[in-house]
């Protein structure tokens, strides 16, 4: 066949045939259509867009499933949390300041105790010292009685004397004035010194006779202080052993009583100490922080904490997925637990972040996300709460 034949193309492509050299010698030639190439290239456009478009969803995706969810706050001096986070410090000085003064008011008593100690245990051991000295009184009296008893024996022996001679020079004065040779006066005169010597014999015999009684009064006494065997108790032994006894009585209590004040300063520094550490740990936490200056801060659940790292990037999103942009990033994670509403609105624990926000009107935001660029963290206790694949397609 000399001619071309046209015959049409499925797919509304029309290609024209020329003869070719073949076997039988026919030869057949096929032209493209233009409009095919623009059909073809507008196809692999759309491919292109899908593939891109699937690509974002992805990477989309993707993040929303590794992002950490946090919840947003902003805090400031009048914030009603801060508020009541400043009472409560105040109330801490308030009891450390109560602490103190009885801490002092003890050491204002340690003193007196000491005092009142350091007076009973010296006149405690005056009190035994006086033992002695007792004994030595006690010795000194019965030898004074003794030669007490010997003068008045010698005074005795005078006196009888005395009286002898006496009676006589009265029974001469008697005689002497029966026979008129002295007047009676003379006699009168000798008989009242008869009546004066026996009135001193008396006297002597009443001297003798309590002095005797002191002997033996002293002898018993020795006795005493010296703790023989069936000797009476000596009165003023007694007295002082009672003294002694009262003595120490009160210096066991003075003991006790320091004891038992140390026991209490103790408890006291303790409460001191732990007071302090309270008042520490409150003021380093974000509220205390707040008082001076605004804060923002984001409640980070245990589910969504392993994401949550000092200087990973913080995102906001368009209903917490789309349209993500970088706001600032995260300063610090606070230690110790809080419970508070997790970016879902339910309770959950958790830890504060602080928060760098170039844009302060995004802590006003439901949700924000945190993206860490560096290694994941170890998971924090979550005590079973729902992982973060799970929390994120909420």
């Amino acid at each position: 066949m000399d001619s071309a034949a046209k015959v049409p193309w499925p797919g509304s492509r029309h290609l024209q045939r020329a003869a070719e050299p073949a076997d039988d010698g026919i030869e057949i030639h096929v032209e493209e259509h233009p409009s095919s190439a623009l059909t073809r290239t507008l196809a692999s456009l759309v491919l292109l867009g899908l593939a891109a478009g699937l690509a974002f969803l992805g990477h989309t995706a993707y993040r929303a499933m590794t992002d950490s969810y946090v919840a947003p706050m902003s805090l400031s001096p009048d914030s009603d949390p801060v508020v009541a986070s400043k009472a409560k410090l105040t109330q801490l000085e308030i009891e450390r300041a109560r602490v103190r003064t009885q801490a002092e008011a003890i050491d204002a008593e340690f003193a007196g105790i000491d005092v009142e100690r350091t007076r009973l245990a010296a006149l405690l051991e005056r009190t035994t010292r006086a033992l002695p000295w007792t004994q030595n009184i006690n010795s000194l009296e019965a030898k004074a009685g003794t030669a007490a008893a010997s003068s008045l024996a010698q005074e005795r022996s005078v006196l009888l004397g005395m009286i002898a001679r006496q009676e006589k020079i009265v029974d001469e004065a008697r005689a002497n004035m029966e026979l008129g040779i002295i007047p009676r006066a003379d006699y009168e005169k000798e008989e009242q010194s008869l009546s004066q010597v026996n009135l001193a014999l008396l006297e002597n015999d009443r001297s003798h006779a309590q002095s005797e009684l002191s002997h033996k009064k002293t002898i018993l006494g020795q006795r005493s202080l010296a703790g023989r065997t069936g000797a009476p108790a000596m009165p003023e032994l007694l007295a002082n052993e009672g003294l002694i006894v009262r003595l120490e009585l009160e210096l066991l209590r003075v003991d006790s009583q320091k004891r038992v004040k140390l026991g209490e300063k103790r408890a006291l520094a303790e409460t001191l100490g732990q007071l302090d550490e309270l008042a520490a740990l409150l003021k380093s936490r974000p509220l205390f922080q707040a008082i001076e200056k605004n804060l923002d801060l984001a409640f980070v659940p245990y589910t969504q904490l392993e994401g949550v790292a000092a200087g990973a990037k913080v995102f906001s999103c368009v209903w917490g997925f789309f349209a993500c942009q970088e706001i600032g990033s995260v300063a610090e994670v606070v230690p110790g637990e809080v419970v508070l509403p997790d970016p879902w609105g339910k309770q959950a624990r958790g830890q504060y972040a602080v928060l760098n926000l170039h844009d302060r009107e995004a802590a006003r935001a439901t949700t924000l996300r945190v993206r860490s660029s560096g290694p994941l963290a170890p998971p924090a206790p979550g005590g079973g709460e729902p992982s973060r694949a799970e929390t994120s397609s909420r």
